[in-house]
């Protein structure tokens, strides 16, 4: 039912500036929420170790769901520069189950050519508790198993009520 995203470190990011080195921080859009972490003052290599929680709100990731990542060099007096970008494709982390993946990612200029520019995160994926596995591995009951019923045997309870039977 959450993402859960681990910003880590960047190495070797552009420099925007002119005197001194940027002032970089990472941005993340993901179905219109952002997450943003905290300015590194004058670093080319920042490490953040922050961790984001993004509640799905019941809903599970698709194939095509993706993070939008942004490093940005902070200004104090006008708009903020873009230092460098990259898409995440989630597509990975529907296997079934909880996943996590741990990923180091190239990153690229605002028109889209390579950077030596690297950014490295985590990203943990903990399904809702009625999505199936995205490999279709159901149980008996065609519900797939929890923490509490891993490793027991299937079963279905019946009722009787009325001269009629219902589950």
């Amino acid at each position: 039912m959450s993402l859960q995203l681990v910003v880590i470190k960047a190495t070797n990011l552009p420099n925007a500036e002119k005197f001194g080195e940027s002032d970089p921080y990472v941005s993340i859009e993901f179905q219109g929420i952002k997450k943003k972490t905290e300015v590194i003052k004058s670093n080319l290599n920042p490490v953040w170790n922050e961790t984001f929680d993004i509640d799905l709100k019941g809903n599970g990731l698709t194939a095509s769901d993706e993070l939008q990542v942004r490093v940005m060099d902070w200004e104090r007096v006008g708009r903020n520069r873009l230092l460098a970008q990259c898409k995440v494709p989630l597509r990975n982390l529907l296997r079934g189950g909880t996943q996590s993946e741990s990923l180091n990612l190239s990153l690229t200029d605002g028109n889209g050519r390579p950077t030596q520019a690297k950014l490295e995160m985590k990203v943990m994926y903990k399904p809702p508790a009625t999505a199936a596995p995205a490999s279709g591995a159901m149980g008996a009951t065609g519900a797939s198993p929890t923490e509490e019923t891993q490793g027991q045997a299937p079963h279905i309870q019946i009722h009787f009520k009325n001269g009629n039977f219902f589950f």
